[in-house]
């Protein structure tokens, strides 16, 4: 735990010697709803420079996922933002852009529609 904050304090990129585990481990909490822990671990994957390009992108998107999943739904456009603009011809491109277009139809309804 003390290598892991210091490593942080200095850097967010590392030679993760198991990515996968890490990312089936987020997607297992992810399933069973603990969406803050799984948050952590994807945040972690997909700020780390050295790990494969889909898989930081995959974590990117999946964290997005979290926070909405949490109803934190300006965050959750916020990374999706982030994953498009770190990954823009990515294969999780469609997708983020889908869930963004939900969440805005979604506040235009509550506000302007609505009405």
């Amino acid at each position: 735990n003390t290598y892991d904050t210091f490593r942080s304090l200095v850097t967010d990129s590392y030679h993760d010697a198991e990515p996968d585990a890490k990312m089936a481990k987020a997607e297992e909490l992810q399933a069973a709803g603990d969406f803050k822990g799984a948050r952590k671990l994807y945040g972690d994957l997909a700020d780390n420079k050295y790990n494969p390009v889909l898989l930081a992108e995959k974590a990117r998107f999946l964290e997005a996922e979290c926070l909405r999943a949490e109803g934190k739904q300006f965050d959750a456009v916020s990374y999706y933002n982030r994953m498009l603009n770190d990954h823009p011809t990515g294969a999780y491109r469609e997708r983020g852009c889908a869930a963004m277009y939900e969440i805005a139809y979604g506040w235009l309804r509550e506000s302007t529609l609505a009405g």
